[in-house]
């Protein structure tokens, strides 16, 4: 009989492996007090806001990912606080982006070639 080598994980690949996706986590200011509709999961802070539905007009609650005039994630507490309140005025102002689900290429490609004065002509458009 030969006696097989066996390979053992180090630490290191066991800690990086993960069973299940990050979750989310209160972010607390300096105080040790949580910072209301903060949240952190891994590495970014999302900012929970309550915005409306602009297909249907009810209410929903969504986490935005805080990001910085460069599109990057922003990396502090103090950074954060400061992008979700921007995010609360421009909730306010009525100009926030679309938060939901983007359409699918099926619905895009509808959209795209009924729009288009090639294909005015088809049945499928005129309806």
């Amino acid at each position: 009989m030969h006696a097989k080598a066996v390979t053992s994980k180090t630490e290191s690949e066991i800690a990086t492996r993960q069973s299940h996706g990050a979750t989310f986590a209160k972010v607390v200011n300096g105080r040790k007090q949580p910072v209301r509709g903060l949240w952190r999961r891994g590495d970014r802070y999302y900012a929970q806001l309550t915005v409306e539905d602009p297909f249907t007009g009810q209410k929903k609650v969504r986490r935005v990912s805080l990001c910085n005039a460069e599109g990057e994630p922003v990396q502090t507490v103090p950074q954060a606080i400061e992008e979700m309140q921007r995010l609360k005025v421009k909730r306010a102002e009525d100009d926030l982006p679309k938060l939901g689900r983007t359409p699918g290429f099926s619905a895009y490609t509808d959209n795209v070639l009924c729009s288009s004065s090639a294909f005015a002509s088809c049945s499928q458009c005129r309806e």
